[in-house]
C-alpha cells in the first residue's frame, strides 16, 4: 500500500471518528484516544527502527574506514617487496658473474696443469720447476673452490630470501583480495541500511504528522 493511501485512509478515519461525535460522544472520543495512541506507538517503533539502522550504518562507515586504512597499509608493503625484489635479482646477476669468472680461472688453470703434466713426462730437466708450479696450480684450484663454495652459498643465501619474498607477496596478495571483499560486502550493506534510514525517516515524519494532527482533533 502506498504512502498516500495509508494517509488518505487516515484522514477519512479521523473524519468517520469526528462525524461519529455526533451521535456518540463517548464512544467517539474512546475511538480517537485508541488511535491516537496506536499511532503514537507507531510514531515510537518507526523512532526505534530509524536509530537502530543509523547506528548499523555509523559501524559498517567505521569498518569501510578500517578497511581503506589497511588497503594503505597492504599497498606500502607491497611497494616495499618490490624494491626488494628488484634488489634480489640485482644480487643473484652479480653472483653468476662471479661464478662465470671463477670457472673461466678454474677450466684455465685446468688446462695448465694438464699441459704441465705432459711436459713433466716429455722434458726432465725441467722436472722440478713444473712439479713446483704443478703444487702452485693446485692450491690455486683449491682456494678458487673455496671461493666457489662460498659463493654458492651466498647464492643460496639470496634464495633462500627471494622465496621469502615471494611468499610474503603471495599473502599480501590475498589479505589485498580479502579486504577488497569484505569492502564489498560492507559496501552493500551500507546501501541496503543507507535505503532503511530513508525510508524509515519518512515513516517517522509520516507518523509524527498523522499523530499530530489527530491529537489537534482531539483538542
Amino acid at each position: 500500500m502506498s504512502k498516500s493511501k495509508v494517509k488518505f485512509i487516515l484522514i477519512m478515519a479521523a473524519a468517520v471518528a469526528i462525524a461519529g461525535s455526533y451521535s456518540s460522544s463517548v464512544m467517539a472520543k474512546t475511538d480517537v484516544a485508541a488511535k491516537l495512541s496506536q499511532l503514537k506507538a507507531n510514531a515510537e517503533n518507526s523512532k526505534s527502527n530509524l536509530d537502530q539502522y543509523e547506528d548499523n550504518l555509523k559501524v559498517v562507515e567505521k569498518n569501510i574506514e578500517q578497511i581503506d586504512k589497511a588497503l594503505g597499509e597492504l599497498k606500502s608493503q607491497k611497494k616495499s617487496l618490490e624494491k626488494q625484489s628488484a634488489e634480489t635479482a640485482k644480487g643473484k646477476k652479480r653472483v653468476d658473474e662471479m661464478k662465470a669468472k671463477i670457472n673461466g680461472y678454474m677450466k684455465d688453470e685446468s688446462e695448465k696443469l694438464t699441459a704441465e703434466k705432459k711436459q713433466i713426462e716429455e722434458i726432465q730437466k725441467t722436472l722440478a720447476a713444473l712439479q713446483e708450479n704443478q703444487r702452485r696450480r693446485e692450491a690455486n684450484i683449491a682456494q678458487y673452490q673455496m671461493k666457489l663454495q662460498k659463493v654458492d652459498e651466498e647464492f643460496a643465501a639470496w634464495s633462500d630470501r627471494n622465496q621469502s619474498i615471494s611468499e610474503l607477496d603471495q599473502a599480501i596478495k590475498e589479505k589485498e583480495e580479502s579486504a577488497k571483499a569484505s569492502k564489498k560486502v560492507l559496501l552493500s550493506k551500507k546501501k541496503t541500511y543507507e535505503n532503511e534510514v530513508s525510508k524509515w525517516r519518512k515513516e517517522v515524519r509520516l507518523s509524527q504528522r498523522t499523530y499530530e494532527n489527530l491529537s489537534k482533533l482531539k483538542d
